[in-house]
């Protein structure tokens, strides 16, 4: 009675929606990425889109690294310093964006080397589209984050989420139409060059919506802090990203490109999940760092267990529709990929829990944990990584799925336990059955509560 009287509250308030409208884009465009890849792969080999989705995750990763926390950071510091410092404020943007610019310059240019001389590279046109997709890809990473602190969901995720999306989907279907084959280079330069326009069309719109008193203020440059913290920042940047693309790295490497293709057929899949929690973090990342630095944390307690409700939901619906039509799914990318069925649900059951689990790594990265987020993921990593090595190499690809699932569901685990001891608050669905407002917050054992919350302010 108690829980379902918190859905009819839930539904009809602000919070509800608000998340529904950013899930829905990101529902959206989770869609037609799996429209997008499963077209793709039907023009290619399972060879052939294996390769393609390992140089794809390989350039996605990278992207995350060459931001070296600074799309994590600039949504920390907007939200501390866009109404009371504009001067820093200034300073956070344009610290910010500078770096970023240089490591998209660097690591582009590094990439197109690198494929000009290798002797396994399709071309010199292959060459100049991966780079040019890490180039844009690398960019959209920050000005995503900047869009959304600025000026809100759809201008962060509609061009990242839905317009490269649909402009490869169209690119595919014509060649389909005039019989041409699509190969992945194709598909690296239809990416990166409409990744560059969106990131031109979001720099535009910011500048736009941006406070006068920021645009017009002398920027104040808080260096030595910013490095401190996004030094910090950018190792949970790269351990959160390095579940999502690296595990389709890892599993090409064992055991080769095709066990890559079905490997990444089965996540674009279950990555509904990893949407689920991907939505609910960015409608939460706005909310988290003001409420928490105001000491509202009622307040942020209640606007999480609204997304928990949210997210318990649509999860359920998520894994009944992946054990039901799991393999009508598969077959969108060709009849071979249907004989992963069983490894789509062992990973699908792991990934429940990462949509369970509610925006958790943003809120430690937000509220002054930088520290603790990267031993957590750090430990994950490891055990993830070792266990799909060591049960891909003995069991193969269902090896290696079991690792997976297991390495997801500890990690989200470990994730909602280090929120509720050290912050006293609880993102996942289990705040549902708790009472009402923040439990207490255990300070570390080196520190005092005051310490612990101030902590990289």
């Amino acid at each position: 009675l108690v829980l379902t009287a918190r859905i009819r509250g839930i539904l009809s308030n602000g919070i509800f929606l608000g998340s529904v409208s950013t899930l829905a884009i990101k529902a959206t465009g989770s869609a037609l990425a799996f429209i997008m890849f499963a077209l793709a792969a039907r023009q290619m080999s399972p060879d052939a889109f294996g390769q393609m989705a390992v140089v794809f995750n390989t350039l996605s990763f990278a992207a995350v690294a060459m931001n070296f926390g600074q799309e994590t950071l600039i949504a920390r510091s907007w939200g501390e310093y866009a109404a009371t410092s504009p001067s820093r404020a200034r300073g956070a943007l344009l610290y910010g964006g500078r770096i970023v610019l240089c490591g998209a310059i660097v690591s582009s240019f590094a990439v197109a080397v690198y494929w000009l001389v290798s002797e396994t590279s399709p071309g010199p046109w292959f060459a100049l589209g991966t780079a040019l997709f890490l180039f844009a890809q690398t960019l959209m990473t920050f000005s995503g984050r900047l869009s959304l602190v600025t000026a809100g969901v759809p201008l962060a995720e509609i061009p990242r989420e839905i317009v490269w999306r649909v402009t490869v989907i169209g690119t595919i279907l014509i060649n389909i139409a005039l019989g041409l084959r699509f190969s992945p280079t194709d598909f690296f330069l239809v990416s990166g060059a409409i990744l560059l326009l969106a990131v031109l069309y979001q720099a535009s719109q910011v500048r736009r919506v941006m406070p006068e008193a920021v645009k017009q203020a002398e920027p104040t440059f808080e260096r030595a802090l910013w490095r401190g913290r996004s030094s910090r920042m950018w190792p949970s940047s790269l351990l959160d990203s390095s579940s999502q693309y690296l595990e389709v790295v890892v599993v090409g490497f064992i055991l080769g490109p095709a066990a890559a293709a079905f490997y990444f057929a089965a996540t674009r899949i279950t990555n509904a999940f990893a949407m689920i929690a991907s939505g609910l973090t960015t409608y939460a990342t706005k909310h988290i760092s003001p409420l928490y630095h105001s000491d509202s944390k009622a307040e942020l307690q209640s606007m999480l267990r609204s997304l928990a409700i949210i997210s318990l939901l649509l999860s359920g619906a998520i894994i009944g529709i992946i054990v039901l039509g799991g393999k009508l799914l598969l077959s969108f990318y060709g009849a071979p990929y249907v004989d992963v069925y069983a490894v789509l649900v062992i990973l699908a059951l792991g990934g429940l829990l990462t949509g369970l689990a509610g925006p958790a790594p943003y809120l430690l990265l937000l509220t002054g944990h930088e520290r603790l987020y990267p031993i957590i993921m750090t430990s994950a990593l490891i055990v993830r990584m070792s266990l799909i090595a060591l049960l891909g190499s003995w069991f193969g690809l269902m090896g290696a799925a079991v690792a997976g699932a297991v390495a997801t569901a500890l990690t989200a685990t470990a994730l909602v336990v280090a929120c509720r001891r050290f912050l006293g608050i609880d993102p996942s669905v289990l705040s549902l059955f708790q009472p009402k407002g923040p439990a207490k917050a255990a300070p570390r054992p080196d520190q005092s509560p005051d310490l612990a919350k101030s902590e990289g302010a």
